[in-house]
């Protein structure tokens, strides 16, 4: 990977499509708690009939 020179587009070496997603943890009582979840994202997934799980778009 490479970061180009606006500071912040990071890009593959070669060059194909590719994905980062990030977790929102709280710690309390010296325990993670993780706030962020895909659980309601998957769940309208699972509802949605005309979704195409096998897309892939090359840019």
């Amino acid at each position: 990977m490479r970061q180009l020179k606006d500071g912040w587009t990071i890009i593959t070496n070669d060059g194909e499509c590719s994905a980062h997603f990030e977790h929102t943890v709280a710690i309390d009582n010296l325990k993670p708690n993780i706030l962020s979840s895909f659980e309601l994202i998957e769940a309208e997934e699972l509802k949605n009939e005309n979704l195409n799980k096998h897309l892939i778009i090359k840019i």
